[in-house]
């Protein structure tokens, strides 16, 4: 277990679709043999973290201004969706 100073202000769902295709080739050539091919379509869901790793800076300017400076959205974390699992 570890501790983290991390915050998630989003959480979003990536869905990415993979095409693969492969067929029968003759031996020691780069001839494909004719309907032999195969095709697969594979959706993976995932489930993205995005959140500041990086702490807050706030400067004081005067005695009624501050500065504040929030760092860039990061990526945190990425997993495969349990929910929309095929």
């Amino acid at each position: 277990m570890t501790k983290v100073d991390e915050q998630v202000f989003l959480n979003a769902g990536i869905t990415d679709i993979e095409t693969e295709a492969n067929n029968l080739k003759i031996p020691w050539t780069k001839i494909g043999v004719p309907y032999t091919e195969k095709k697969a379509i594979i959706i993976l869901n995932y489930d993205a973290k995005l959140g500041i790793k990086k702490p807050i800076s706030i400067h004081k300017e005067d005695s009624k201004n501050y500065t504040i400076t929030i760092p860039e959205f990061e990526v945190i974390g990425v997993a495969l969706s349990r929910k929309k699992s095929l």
